[in-house]
């Protein structure tokens, strides 16, 4: 029987997490500040002697100490670490306050890297590059694409989005891979508590997804699954994200529309210089999104024919994968 922790297990993604690993076999470890939570969803599940709760802010090095030491008094290893526990202060840039900053900060980007150093021990254990251990952090469009409104939690996922590229180049020597799922907007609690006070129910973010609906949690759990899978044994240091998702469709389709007569030599790369599309009047700038740029690559086939991986999980996608066309893909560690 595999084992895994879970922090931020008493709602949203985490919740979902650890629901779908006991449905799996699995034996579970949800960690969560909410003793109520924790016990609420036990209650529920009854998962009998496969569920175990610990009551850890992820945010305190002497709480994650103690939560681990407790795990490694019951188990001799782990398979997998899913980081999901986070939270969201929303806000302008001139209205931030201090505390909410540190708090994103605490939480968002010590609180896995807290987690992964104190379940490094049982992680290691059994675990080889044929049969790694895994982590999985949860992390978000956010960390790659400015949000009004959201910067000191795009800044925080940011860096745990770079503090994980360089745990899985570290850890993947000793068995140990690392990986993010970084999804748009979700349907969790912590959304609809920062969206009007939690009194909407009907959020979209207009325009944005390409599957017209946010993500629900399920969406994002079956990309974290998949890291956990077999199938994955060799991802590393990947992330995911909104950018490919919209940019293959609306940039790449243009150009095949403007340059159908000439040989593609192009591929998509990032980009941060001014770019013209074939359906829009003046040159527009964005920073840090695909473009089309010279790569001396031939891209072949039309728009349609595009991995359709971008689409997958309402926006969610992997790049720097073996498995993928890494002429549409680049990795987290990109400038």
């Amino acid at each position: 029987m595999k084992t895994a922790a879970v922090t931020g297990a008493a709602s949203g993604i985490g919740r979902r997490a650890v629901e779908r690993l006991i449905d799996a076999g699995w034996s579970v470890w949800a960690i969560d500040r909410s003793a109520e939570g924790l016990q609420a969803h036990a209650q529920v599940l009854r998962a009998g002697e496969r569920l175990h709760s610990v009551v850890c802010d992820v945010s305190s090095a002497e709480s994650v100490a103690a939560a681990f030491r407790k795990i490694a008094s019951r188990t001799q290893q782990l398979d997998a670490l899913i980081c999901s526990a986070g939270i969201l202060r929303v806000g302008r840039m001139e209205e931030a306050c201090v505390e909410d900053i540190d708090a994103m900060l605490n939480v968002n980007v010590k609180g896995p890297w807290l987690c992964g150093r104190a379940a490094l021990t049982l992680l290691r254990q059994g675990a080889h590059v044929e049969a790694p251990s895994r982590i999985v952090i949860v992390g978000s469009i956010g960390g790659i694409r400015p949000k009004a409104g959201a910067g000191f939690y795009g800044a925080s996922k940011a860096a745990i989005h770079v503090v994980a590229g360089v745990m899985a180049v570290e850890l993947a020597p000793s068995g140990v891979t690392v990986n993010v799922v970084a999804p748009g907007t979700v349907n969790t609690p912590m959304v609809a508590a920062a969206v009007q006070g939690g009194t909407r129910t009907d959020y979209r973010p207009s325009g944005e997804s390409p599957l017209g609906r946010v993500a629900e949690p399920d969406d994002v759990v079956d990309v974290i699954e998949f890291f956990l899978s077999d199938a994955a044994r060799q991802r590393r240091g990947v992330a995911g994200g909104w950018r490919n998702a919209r940019s293959v469709h609306q940039e790449v389709a243009g150009l095949f529309a403007r340059e159908s007569a000439e040989p593609a030599r192009r591929c998509a790369v990032p980009s941060r210089r001014r770019h013209r599309r074939a359906d829009s009047g003046p040159a527009h700038s964005v920073a840090n999104e695909l473009h089309v740029e010279e790569a001396g690559l031939p891209l072949q086939g039309s728009a349609d024919s595009l991995p359709r991986f971008c689409l997958a999980a309402s926006g969610l996608h992997s790049y720097n994968s073996s498995s993928l066309d890494s002429r549409y893909c680049w990795p987290l560690t990109d400038p």
